[in-house]
């Protein structure tokens, strides 16, 4: 590159914490996805990885529940956006994690 070139911006820029650009990336994807599809969310935030596979995902929602939810499955888990306070709308997601805790943890 020369001096005046600028350098390709193929990466976003996180606005904010791990944990707060995660959960916009969640809630855009419909408000849940499945916990191996965290690769795309890097692919796009290449500057959160060690944060969030220092901990792994499950922890990583866990240590920042105000926000974001993960109900294990057997697999690969599902991520999950919590819903916020006095929102009438269901959850599905926060529900399904619900009833999975209940369950012992797995289904």
């Amino acid at each position: 590159r020369s001096l005046g070139e600028k350098k390709p911006a193929s990466r976003k820029q996180g606005k904010s914490s791990p944990a707060q650009d995660l959960a916009e990336y969640v809630k855009k994807k419909g408000g849940n996805m499945v916990g191996s599809q965290i690769t795309q969310f890097y692919q796009d935030f290449p500057q959160h990885k060690a944060a969030i596979s220092a901990k792994g995902v499950r922890e990583f929602c866990e240590a920042n529940e105000e926000l974001l939810g993960f109900a294990a499955d057997g697999g690969a888990g599902l991520i999950f956006v919590k819903k916020k306070a006095g929102k009438a709308k269901p959850n599905a997601a926060e529900d399904l994690a619900e009833y999975v805790k209940k369950k012992g943890g797995n289904m």
